[in-house]
């Protein structure tokens, strides 16, 4: 069997597998895990966390008593998440932050539903927006003392505005809609999801927002 260290550090219980059947190498993996965990904590760097992705789900979780973006828990937990995985504090330098664009338009998945589905293509506007989400992140990590020092992604990303659906678009959309909603609701049922998409289709709201939409948000004057 593969030996294991087990030691506290400040009532905080350390375990870890050594991944070896040698007791000399498992000696010598064990004094520099129990090394570097003491220089960590008299650095004042929190040791309740070893990689990013691990502390992307106590990150999640405190966020979830603040106001969120849209797919904010699920981008992270899943893309930003993938980014991250196993990368300890000390081997995340401005290069590889840098990366970020190019590996989100390479992931390039989308949410629908239960499934996840390969999708074309990624939007500038959403990477940027991740952009700021993960430097937030990055923000955190800092006051958390996770990390003493962290670089944050720097971009030259410009947002251009997609274009709108033209009249033969919008005729398909709404041809494919009724055939759906025909199969899935009756009466007043399917009078609302009829709404509901038509509100989309217009207004550009991701599902998300519209669920968040509240009525200080429409302007009844101006139509908007």
């Amino acid at each position: 069997p593969n030996w294991s260290v087990r030691f506290t550090v400040d009532e905080k219980v350390i375990r870890k597998s050594l991944k070896t059947e040698d007791e000399i190498e498992a000696r010598t993996k064990a004094q520099k895990i129990y090394y570097d965990i003491i220089l960590k904590k008299e650095a004042g760097i929190n040791i309740n966390f070893s990689t990013f992705d691990s502390f992307i789900d106590h990150y999640i979780k405190y966020k979830d008593s603040k106001k969120k973006d849209c797919n904010f828990n699920l981008v992270f937990s899943v893309v930003i998440k993938k980014f991250f995985q196993n990368k300890k504090p000390h081997e995340i330098s401005q290069e590889y932050v840098n990366k970020y664009p190019d590996f989100r338009r390479s992931f390039g998945r989308t949410y629908t539903g239960r499934k996840y589905k390969l999708r074309k293509e990624i939007a500038d506007g959403t990477i940027k927006l991740e952009i700021n989400w993960i430097n937030s992140f990055l923000g955190y990590c800092e006051r958390q003392r996770f990390v003493t020092d962290i670089p944050r992604i720097k971009t030259n990303i410009q947002i251009t505005r997609r274009s709108a659906f033209n009249d033969t678009e919008i005729k398909i959309i709404r041809n494919q809609l009724e055939e759906d909603i025909e199969h899935a609701r009756r009466g007043f049922g399917k009078q609302i999801i009829r709404f509901y998409f038509e509100f989309l289709l217009y207004t550009g709201c991701r599902p998300c927002e519209w669920f968040n939409l509240k009525w200080q948000n429409i302007n009844t004057t101006d139509d908007l």
